[in-house]
């Protein structure tokens, strides 16, 4: 008797093991699949009921439904529902009326995804009858069975009540080859607006290219040699005189050419003052000739023609640069301190902005070079969108926060308490709860 306890006793953990190590199917039927095991038999009737009610409709459409944890490998519930959708080739041959609605509990999302034939039965903004405030009402309480059986009704209900407009296998090839045809006119629209983009662009380009060369040729037998500052200019900032030169891309070529050069010419060395000070000796650092706006230095475009050279012209200009940079002059030595770990491109793009926001207040907050240094820093990561956590900008201009813009913190539709969604690329529709 013992010997027989033992075998039965061994038969019953050898079943309890199998019971434990068994992987638990998903609860399913014909047209629902619940993978997570959290809706009950009486649900997966409701669905064989339902779908035998939109039998008796034109076409007889189904309405197959899936329940997922999340879905599946992070994918977009949009795209996963029409992919979903031809993978189970869901209606009626020919009637092209399938219905698939998957929930995600988890990710607390749900989409419906229509077939072409129910589109305009069901469509997009039939959501809000579909999915009430009844149905997320549920399934916020996570009475998934009632919110699920509530979608079946409503969608068999919407479409009893708009059993007109579900289309017949005719109505779909003739709506299909309308849109074919319609696709084929847009395509050859398209074509035609594109050729003749191309067409006014090359135009724009060989007009440009034509205009550049002619200012070149104008400028170097009649012009350069009229102005000993472009002479004494490196090869590099003459070459990038030359580059640029350009009446614009829908102006005519003006009637004197010599004069229009000329005077380009002057407007260019105050317009790049900060770019061309590197490369002689001045009195400031380099870097303080960003922050100068070209249109308060002296407007005599003599002075430019009548430099000797880029030097000269620095120094004729040198009061009117003190008096321009006098009110920034006590930060000098903060950004020297901040500067050599930052290109110059950096540097000039800080100091403009510094010199566009200061304000003489800011001088009790910056008046260290620590301060300044920190504070150049903390504006150079504003500037690029960096993080600024740990550089003490509690201490900082207030106006700092307005430099560079930030990035936005507007929510999209939905986020936060869930209530999202949108149409698909096809017919349905998609949202939270």
């Amino acid at each position: 008797m013992k010997h027989h306890h033992g075998w039965l006793g061994l038969l019953i953990f050898l079943g309890m093991i199998c019971m434990w190590t068994t992987p638990v199917h998903a609860l399913e039927n014909q047209y629902l699949n619940d993978h997570t095991n959290t809706l009950t038999e009486g649900t997966l009737k409701d669905a064989e009921t339902i779908n035998d009610t939109l039998a008796r409709l034109p076409g007889k459409p189904t309405l197959s439904m899936e329940v997922y944890d999340r879905i599946p490998k992070g994918q977009d519930i949009d795209k996963f529902k029409v992919k979903r959708f031809e993978q189970l080739g869901i209606g009626q041959k020919g009637w092209d009326n399938g219905l698939y609605f998957v929930l995600a509990l988890r990710d607390k999302k749900y989409a419906l995804e229509v077939g072409y034939g129910l589109e305009a039965a069901l469509p997009d903004g039939a959501m809000d009858h579909i999915v009430t405030d009844a149905v997320k009402t549920s399934l916020r309480k996570k009475h998934y069975d009632m919110a699920m059986t509530a979608v079946m009704v409503n969608i068999s209900t919407w479409l009893a009540d708009h059993k007109s407009e579900i289309a017949t296998p005719a109505q779909i090839k003739a709506r299909k080859a309308a849109a074919h045809a319609q696709q084929v006119r847009d395509n050859i629209a398209v074509a035609i607006f594109l050729g003749l983009a191309v067409l006014v662009v090359g135009l724009l380009i060989w007009q440009h290219k034509r205009q550049h060369a002619k200012l070149l040729q104008v400028f170097d037998q009649q012009v350069a040699t009229r102005l000993p500052l472009f002479q004494s200019l490196l090869p590099a900032q003459q070459a990038a005189y030359r580059k640029q030169l350009s009446v614009g891309w829908f102006k005519a070529m003006p009637q004197d050419l010599e004069d229009w050069l000329m005077r380009d010419f002057a407007w260019y060395i105050r317009y790049k003052l900060a770019d061309l000070a590197p490369s002689v000796p001045t009195p400031m650092p380099a870097f303080a000739y960003a922050g100068i706006d070209y249109t308060d230095l002296p407007d005599s475009d003599e002075l430019v023609w009548q430099a000797a050279s880029l030097q000269a012209y620095f120094n004729t200009i040198q009061p009117h640069l003190v008096r321009l940079v006098a009110p920034f002059k006590q930060y000098f030595n903060g950004f020297s301190e901040w500067a050599p770990n930052h290109s110059f491109k950096d540097q000039q793009e800080v100091w403009a902005a510094f010199v566009e926001h200061v304000t003489p207040q800011d001088a009790k907050k910056l008046h260290t070079l620590k301060a300044q240094k920190q504070f150049f820093e903390a504006l150079w990561r504003r500037l690029n969108q960096e993080d600024t956590d740990g550089l003490g900008l509690a201490m900082m201009p207030v106006w700092i926060s307005d430099v560079g813009g930030s990035a936005s913190s507007g929510s999209g539709f939905g986020s936060g308490s869930g209530y999202g969604g949108g149409s698909s690329g096809g017919g349905g529709f998609s949202g939270g709860w």
